[in-house]
């Protein structure tokens, strides 16, 4: 049942508005009309009776816009009033619309870009290799000096000679 409740409210709040407006300044209304009726009985003045009434109820329109706060739809409703707002204020000022959409599209594009080449060379495994947790690397050395890199002819000869590792790739920093 209750779904159905909030079925009924949510068109009513979309597509019935104009009504559910009439409604609400309706109910409002006699209800502010009862508590004037009920402090005229108690003896006060007609319209010190209404004054009171507008006070106790907190304002007519505060409680008309607590009441829409609480229908089921009203941030559907002011998300759509604000963004016609939006488009309103972007087409009034081409330029800035223009140069704010420039804007976007170069830090989209760029964070893809980047986003692209590390997923790619630091997330990804490589390519060909099936067990990326037995990857070593061979730096050449001499004594205790480092060298940086091998010659082709040195890699072709441990390509060829090694017995002890599945495979050999050669790069360059």
């Amino acid at each position: 049942m209750r779904v159905l409740a909030t079925l009924r409210s949510l068109w009513f709040t979309l597509v019935r508005r104009g009504r559910a407006e009439q409604s609400l300044d309706e109910e409002v209304g006699e209800y502010v009309d009862l508590l004037t009726a009920e402090y005229a009985a108690a003896g006060m003045a007609p319209d010190r009776a209404r004054r009171r009434a507008l006070i106790d109820t907190g304002g007519v329109e505060q409680v008309k816009e607590a009441t829409r706060d609480a229908w089921v739809g009203q941030g559907l409703t002011t998300f759509v009033r604000e963004f016609r707002y939006a488009l309103r204020s972007l087409r009034n000022s081409r330029a800035f619309c223009f140069v704010a959409v420039t804007t976007l599209a170069i830090g989209i594009g760029g964070a893809t870009a980047i986003f692209t080449v590390i997923n790619g060379s630091l997330l990804q495994s490589l390519p060909g290799v099936s067990n990326p947790g037995e990857l070593v690397s061979l730096e050449p050395t001499k004594g205790e000096r480092l060298l940086y890199n091998f010659s082709y002819r040195e890699y072709r000869d441990l390509q060829e000679q090694t017995r002890s590792l599945a495979g050999l790739a050669g790069y360059d920093g």
